[in-house]
C-alpha cells in the first residue's frame, strides 16, 4: 500500500540467511496476548519465517512466538495470534534462507489485546457424508453460511463420500441477512451493492440514502471498516489494505438498516 520493503539476499556469499528487524523495542508481559499483521507477496513461490524475540535471548536461537508464512504471486493479508511467555523488550523479526525467493513486507504490526476462551465447534464444523449416495444434513440452530460466505438454509445436501465446512455468522445478522432493509413498515427491496465481488482499493456503490453509517464485519464478527456516509452519498473506496474474503455490510439511517453480503477479492 504506498510502497513496500523488498526483502532479497541474492546469495550466500556473506550470509545464509536474510533477517529483518523493526529498530524500535516494544514491550512484552509474560501471559499477556497480541496480534500480528502483515501483508506479504513475492514473484514466486517461496517462505519466511515471522517471529517475536525478546531482547534477553538475542543470543540463543530461542523465539517468544514463530510462525512460518508461505508466499506466492498473491498478495496475503495475514492476522495471527500468540500469547507471551516472557516479560521483557521485543523485537518482531522476518527470516528467510538465500535459497528463497525475494518478497514484499508491507502493514507490519503488533498489538496487544484482550482475548477469551472460544469453543471453536460452536461456529464451524464439518459436515460429512460417508454414504453411498447424496444425502440432506439438518443445519444446527442459528444462521450458518458457507466458506465462500454463502447463507445456507436447511437441509444441506452433500454428494456421496462429499463433505462441507459451515460456520456460524453473527447473531445480530441471522435475521436480516436475507430481508436486506430493515424499516419501521416492514422489509423492502434490499439496494444492490455493486460491484459484487468487488476489488481491494476499488470503488463500492450502492443506492444513494439520507446520512448514515456504514459498516463492514468479516465473518469473524470483527468489524473490517466503519465509516460516516455524507447525505447522498452512494459510493465508498475499500481501503487496498482489506483482506479478501466475505463479509457483511451494514448501513445504518433514519430509514432503517440495509444488511448486504459482499465478497472481496
Amino acid at each position: 500500500d504506498n510502497g513496500a520493503l523488498k526483502a532479497y539476499l541474492p546469495d550466500n556469499s556473506i550470509y545464509p540467511n536474510f533477517i529483518l528487524n523493526n529498530p524500535d523495542p516494544f514491550p512484552i508481559q509474560d501471559g499477556a496476548w497480541y496480534r500480528v499483521r502483515c501483508s506479504v507477496q513475492s514473484n514466486t513461490n517461496g517462505q519466511v519465517t515471522v517471529g517475536v524475540k525478546g531482547l534477553s535471548t538475542e543470543g540463543n536461537p530461542y523465539t517468544t512466538w514463530q510462525q512460518e508464512i508461505p508466499f506466492g504471486t498473491e498478495r496475503r493479508d495475514l492476522e495471527m495470534y500468540f500469547q507471551s511467555d516472557l516479560t521483557d523488550q521485543a523485537r518482531i523479526r522476518f527470516q528467510n534462507q538465500w535459497t528463497d525467493p525475494m518478497y514484499y513486507l508491507d502493514n507490519v504490526e503488533v498489538t496487544r489485546v484482550n482475548v477469551q476462551p472460544l469453543d471453536p465447534h460452536e461456529k464451524n464444523k464439518l459436515l460429512i457424508n460417508d454414504q453411498l449416495q447424496a444425502a440432506n444434513f439438518d443445519l444446527p440452530a442459528g444462521c450458518w453460511s458457507d466458506v465462500l460466505g454463502n447463507p445456507l438454509t436447511s437441509p444441506v445436501s452433500i454428494p456421496a463420500f462429499g463433505s462441507i465446512v459451515i460456520y456460524r455468522l453473527p447473531d445480530e445478522d441471522c435475521d436480516n441477512i436475507s430481508t436486506g432493509l430493515e424499516t419501521p413498515g416492514g422489509p423492502e427491496t434490499p439496494p444492490a451493492l455493486y460491484p459484487n465481488p468487488a476489488e481491494r482499493g476499488g470503488e463500492l456503490r450502492f443506492a444513494p440514502r439520507g446520512q448514515a453509517r456504514l459498516t463492514l464485519v468479516d465473518m469473524r464478527g470483527t468489524t473490517a471498516l466503519q465509516m460516516d456516509l455524507a447525505n447522498g452519498a452512494s459510493s465508498i473506496l475499500l481501503p487496498s489494505s482489506i483482506a479478501p474474503g466475505p463479509y457483511v455490510v451494514r448501513i445504518q439511517s433514519d430509514h432503517g438498516r440495509d444488511v448486504q453480503r459482499l465478497i472481496i477479492r
